[in-house]
């Protein structure tokens, strides 16, 4: 794991965002014109898959390599794991009926697990701020100059060309350029033009727009989209004393209310079910688009996993 403040925006990002043959699930139900090639979407899928396991296991060689590599120079391994970025998913879609009946949309601050207390300064923290320097050097390189970038439209990520990183990286993968490309498609492209499509999607605007009807006949006005209700909801326990156990069941008895009108009407207008659809087409529809990048990703990792391999048994 590289340091919070270190790390380069390929890494942070690098978690797969899609996977499993499931996404291609409901196509054939939105009935459009625009429905992508099925076989190709399948094809890109498998191949994004495949790539996704072949990448977890270039990472895992790539940390030995750079590990070694630092370790040759007489340099400690820092455990850096604490300085990981939180992940910011958030859960957008109206709770299913049942669950929205016994827990709401689950913020009872009571479901939450105990609060330990602050871990003490890892060892990285404790160092002086000369010796940071001079690992962050020797991991990285000069990261002000020495690196290689892909513009991916509308910001860069980045990789080091020198220090223990950067040096594992080009053996590995060789192209750094094309790699972080590559990857950035897989990892991030995908997932922005699905959000996209789904945005501009005339059908999922009109269910949107009934289930906010819906839930202005509830006595719920004003809300946009389930995310809009989910907000309103964590906002009933802003005042309320954690140690107030009265006041936190009422809390959650007026949460309970909130999530079930959500689900009630995501179920009414179908909200769940065209946003499930469209979501699927539109994920279909990158799969198919980018299919031979996809698939040239996984040759990429496939070739990068054989040389990491190779690196790995020389010692």
């Amino acid at each position: 794991m590289l340091p919070g403040g270190l790390m380069f925006a390929w890494f942070r990002r690098s978690a797969l965002l899609i996977g499993g043959v499931a996404l291609l699930a409901g196509i054939a139900a939105c009935g459009s014109d625009d429905t992508p090639d099925p076989a190709a979407a399948r094809r890109a899928q498998a191949a994004l898959d495949t790539g996704a396991e072949l990448k977890r296991q270039v990472l895992a060689v790539e940390n030995t390599l750079v590990d070694r590599c630092l370790t040759a120079q007489g340099l400690p391994l820092y455990d850096l794991d604490g300085a990981a970025v939180p992940s910011s998913r958030q859960n957008f879609e109206s709770p299913p009926v049942e669950t929205a009946r016994l827990l709401g949309y689950g913020l009872d601050p009571r479901r939450r697990p105990p609060e330990s207390e602050k871990p003490p300064r890892s060892a990285w923290e404790r160092l002086p701020d000369a010796e940071r320097l001079r690992y962050t050097r020797a991991r990285f390189g000069d990261m002000d100059s020495d690196v290689v970038s892909y513009d991916f439209g509308h910001g860069q990520i980045s990789s080091p060309l020198g220090g223990c990183v950067g040096r594992t990286r080009l053996a590995i993968y060789g192209d750094l350029h094309e790699f972080l490309r590559l990857d950035w498609l897989v990892t991030n492209q995908l997932k922005e033009a699905r959000a996209q499509a789904v945005r501009d999607d005339e059908g999922l605007s009109q269910a949107l727009s009934s289930w906010s009807a819906c839930m202005r006949d509830k006595g719920r006005p004003g809300l946009a989209d389930p995310a809009a209700a989910r907000r309103n909801a964590e906002e009933i326990y802003a005042d309320v004393d954690p140690a107030d156990r009265a006041g936190l069941d009422r809390a959650l008895a007026r949460e309970i209310e909130a999530a079930l009108a959500d689900a009630t009407c995501a179920d009414t207008t179908r909200l769940r079910e065209v946003s499930q659809q469209v979501r699927a087409q539109a994920m279909a529809e990158q799969l198919a688009a980018h299919e031979a990048d996809i698939v040239a990703w996984r040759e990429f990792m496939s070739k990068a996993l054989g040389r990491a391999q190779q690196l790995l048994a020389l010692g």
